[in-house]
């Protein structure tokens, strides 16, 4: 599993019972929106890193 996929599911679990407050909508839905949009960049794990500590 990579970090990306284990970011997910770590979202998952610790978001599970949480909803937006307008829509309803369970949080976690923005969480793997955002995820997908990092995979389709094509960041990787050790860019992703680079790019955090700079």
């Amino acid at each position: 599993m990579n970090l990306i996929e284990m970011a997910r599911e770590f979202a998952r679990e610790k978001h599970a019972l949480q909803k937006r407050n307008y829509t309803g909508e369970p949080y976690f839905v923005h969480l793997e929106e955002v995820a997908g949009i990092v995979e389709r960049t094509g960041l990787s794990e050790n860019r992703d890193r680079r790019g955090m500590a700079a």
